[in-house]
């Protein structure tokens, strides 16, 4: 995995994302996308996973006949990406997603549920070994309700 910011920290590692960028370059001329923002969502929507990142290409390849890729475009490829890891997690596994992504990045519980998660790619690891949900399953509504109940004081769900 490419890290693209330290956990909890909203501040991108700027050399990341550049070499993402010329990882895509070299297989995609900049002029196929409607503007670097496009380029910037599909990055951000991989999770710094290069193999999910020429999936999204794809995927967007797929979406278009001609002309550049636009943010819609980029858009309707993370969804199909979100679809197909909506088939790895499990109900019981949106609660310990979303405690791990609350917690300290030392949190990193070795299970068989996390071991499994990891190996789907479902859970990303960094190579300062910390762990955070592929943004591809943060997008699930199981997964949105369970940072609800983090957030509403209900502690972290069962899972």
């Amino acid at each position: 995995m490419v890290k693209l910011a330290e956990k909890g920290s909203d501040e991108a590692i700027g050399v990341s994302w550049q070499r993402l960028r010329e990882f895509v370059h070299r297989r995609l001329p900049a002029e196929h996308f409607a503007d670097a923002s496009t380029l910037d969502r599909l990055i951000a929507d991989s999770g710094g996973h290069p193999r999910d990142l020429l999936r999204l290409l794809n995927f967007c390849f797929q979406e278009i006949d001609e002309g550049p890729i636009t943010r819609q475009v980029a858009e309707t490829a993370a969804r199909r990406l979100s679809t197909e890891y909506r088939c790895l997690v499990q109900p019981d596994d949106f609660g310990l997603l979303a405690a791990i992504d609350h917690a300290a990045a030392d949190y990193t519980p070795a299970t068989m549920q996390t071991r499994r998660l990891l190996y789907d790619l479902v859970l990303l690891e960094y190579n300062s070994y910390w762990w955070q949900t592929h943004p591809a399953v943060r997008t699930l509504n199981g997964y949105r309700s369970a940072v609800a109940a983090i957030a509403g004081g209900d502690g972290p769900p069962a899972g």
